[in-house]
């Protein structure tokens, strides 16, 4: 006896010429081996330069904060050459003013020390800027500072200037 195939199912496709049954919803046999598929059967191939499938490429990468941590550096640096400079230019004649003490360091350099040190030798009374030979500047020092009794004179590349001294009372 048979029974009916069960609710929404089809019977079982019959052979067809070739040895191939039907199938369900009318799908056409395999190709042959070798044989060429039939023409729209496959997309055409991708344009030079796009990927296969379709999709767009990848967007690059997000570089968020890298313009600010540049300027975060480069302000850090800055900072940091400054410090460096102050520290190492704060015993520089050139930064010397009016009631700084020096410290003789050579027959004709000095270097700025601290008043309340045991090294501080002279008090700057005045400070002159300008081009100074060993006559003017005697001269100048007694004109404008008439407590002086030493003198440092700077010329040459750099600030030219003049500082009139007094020794320091210890």
């Amino acid at each position: 006896m048979t029974y009916p195939p069960p609710q929404g199912m089809q019977p079982p496709a019959q052979p067809q010429p070739g040895g191939f049954p039907q199938q369900p919803g009318g799908y056409q046999q395999p190709p042959q081996p070798g044989a060429y598929p039939p023409p729209g059967a496959y997309p055409p191939p991708p344009a030079y330069g796009q990927q296969p499938g379709g999709f767009p490429p990848p967007a690059p990468p997000a570089r968020r904060g890298r313009r600010g941590l540049r300027i975060l550096i480069t302000l850090a640096v800055v900072a940091v050459l400054g410090i460096v400079g102050a520290i190492l230019s704060k015993d520089d004649p050139a930064q010397a003013k009016d009631g700084d003490c020096v410290q003789r360091t050579g027959t004709d350099s000095v270097k700025i020390v601290d008043c309340t040190s045991s090294n501080a030798q002279y008090q700057v009374v005045k400070r002159v800027d300008g081009h100074f030979d060993e006559a003017s500047a005697n001269d100048k020092c007694g004109a404008v500072a008439p407590t002086a009794t030493q003198y440092y004179v700077q010329t040459g590349s750099g600030s030219e200037f003049l500082l009139c001294m007094k020794e320091t009372s210890k």
